[in-house]
């Protein structure tokens, strides 16, 4: 919706592009923590995040191209909407491997599996008007 704005306005779409985190898709998350749970490496502290790091920019502009939406962008700093919290501007995690070994998959991977839940629920609550 807010692409659709931003294009009806013959505006840029602002993203945020100075914070960077591990974008987590909640499904994976919690298999992740299914699969912890039933093995003996439960002890100790763990990050369960999909693979890969993206600003909220990043993150954007691939939901954009995923979704097929074709609208122009520009960076910006986060101070560009003040707000009460202050995140801070790297929350990149290292990832906790799963018991087998291996990491989480790509959050690009994960969005594209949730994409098509976010695409039906947008046209249900006819956010795309």
């Amino acid at each position: 919706a807010a692409g659709e704005r931003a294009r009806a306005a013959g505006e840029p779409l602002r993203l945020v592009a100075d914070e960077v985190g591990s974008p987590s898709y909640t499904l994976d998350v919690a298999e992740a923590i299914v699969e912890l749970i039933g093995s003996a490496a439960i002890a100790g502290t763990h990050h369960l995040v999909n693979a890969g790091v993206a600003s909220r920019a990043d993150w954007a502009r691939e939901l954009l191209r995923q979704a097929r939406i074709e609208v122009a962008t520009e960076d910006v700093p986060a101070s560009t909407w003040p707000r009460t919290s202050t995140p801070p501007a790297w929350a990149v995690l290292a990832p906790t491997p799963l018991p087998g070994g291996e990491p989480l998959r790509s959050w690009q991977a994960a969005l594209a599996d949730y994409l098509p839940t976010l695409l039906r629920e947008r046209a249900r609550t006819g956010a795309a008007r």
